[in-house]
């Protein structure tokens, strides 16, 4: 994708040349957040932002802004992950695009969770859960895994956060049952590490190490984004098993590999 960036600079600038920068850009994005490339995240969301602006082009610039809100909350700048986020729904419900709708509302939900907003955080992925059935279930909508899984996996830890351990329990089983079918790694790495948290809150250690073990051994091998989450919530369960030297290693880890 850098590649094509490059090629595409030799090419005239024109509303043709513009659109396929942009739509480069977002494809440039997922692959270069997992491997924690945010700078190079950072300058093409923006560039692509510039672009869909100079063009006018309001569907373009709702997926820029939904990627944008995502990127931002993953480097903790919050503020502007929710004005992006909350932008882009406006534009999905302007433009009436039905999957962008879907993905900025998984990404505005995961915005409130982040900031500690569970309710909000619930009602919104409860909406994608809700609207992603059947078929649609299987659905990537240009993202790693399935929002409707990844749905499922956010939705399990706002509920956990509000006390509803049984809900969030199904749902999360509902989530790793599917995303096992389809062999997402992306999706179980989610899965198995907010449904292994569920579990965590809930007191239940048994449940939630193995879990949480799972989660870290497939992040360390396909997802090296979700290294610093898996290593901090198995640390924090070994700990509280009384695994002291194992927690302590894996807490050192993830205080290391954090966004300063």
């Amino acid at each position: 994708f850098q590649r094509a960036i490059d090629a595409l600079a030799h090419l005239p600038e024109t509303p043709e040349s513009a659109r396929l920068g942009i739509d480069i850009r977002l494809e440039l994005r997922h692959p270069a957040t997992l491997l924690r490339q945010f700078d190079k995240v950072s300058e093409g969301l923006r560039e692509a932002e510039r672009l869909t602006r100079l063009l006018s082009d309001a569907r373009r610039l709702g997926w820029v802004l939904s990627f944008l809100a995502e990127h931002y909350r993953l480097v903790y700048e919050l503020g502007d992950a929710l004005r992006a986020a909350e932008h882009a729904m406006k534009v999905a419900t302007t433009v009436a695009d039905h999957d962008l709708r879907v993905v900025a509302n998984l990404y505005l939900g995961q915005v409130c969770w982040t900031r500690g907003d569970y309710q909000a955080a619930a009602r919104h992925l409860r909406a994608n859960v809700e609207a992603l059935q059947g078929d649609l279930s299987r659905r990537l909508l240009g993202l790693a895994g399935p929002p409707s899984i990844i749905s499922r996996s956010w939705l399990a830890r706002s509920l956990a956060e509000l006390g509803e351990f049984a809900e969030g329990i199904t749902i999360a089983s509902d989530g790793l049952r599917i995303a096992e079918q389809l062999t997402s790694v992306f999706a179980l790495v989610h899965l198995c590490t907010n449904s292994g948290t569920v579990h965590l809150l809930r007191g239940d250690l048994d449940a939630a190490i193995p879990l949480l073990e799972r989660a870290l051994a497939l992040a360390r091998e396909h997802v090296p984004l979700h290294v610093t989450t898996g290593a901090a919530y198995l640390g924090y369960a070994y700990a509280r098993r009384g695994r002291l030297p194992e927690a302590l290693a894996l807490l050192t880890e993830a205080v290391e590999r954090a966004p300063s």
